[in-house]
């Protein structure tokens, strides 16, 4: 299986830099430092659903696109990740609703 972590900074940053959006615009907009966000995008950092949250809003995220895997193929025995992604989309879509 993937490292969770490296696949949510992949995508962290592959939609920051689609944006225009450098580490120091990120880091105004979500109040985090930029050492910590490049750790995030590097898969170096463990983080908190409310700082995932932070980040997602600054770059305009539904949970779902930070989560969206579909390339897993089901018959891999990465399946499992997409089964951890699922439960963590529903979680967060639970949040976001009650907002």
């Amino acid at each position: 299986m993937g490292d969770l972590k490296k696949l949510i900074g992949d995508k962290i940053r592959g939609t920051r830099n689609l944006k225009g959006m450098t580490l120091q615009q990120l880091s105004s907009a979500t109040g985090l430092q930029t050492s910590y966000l490049g750790d995030v995008e590097r898969g170096k950092r463990n983080t908190s659903l409310d700082t995932l949250e932070k980040i997602m809003k600054a770059l305009e995220l539904n949970p779902g696109d930070l989560f969206d895997y579909r390339e897993v193929n089901v018959n891999s025995p990465e399946f499992e990740l997409q089964s951890v992604l699922e439960v963590h989309y529903q979680f967060l879509k639970g949040k976001k609703s009650r907002m």
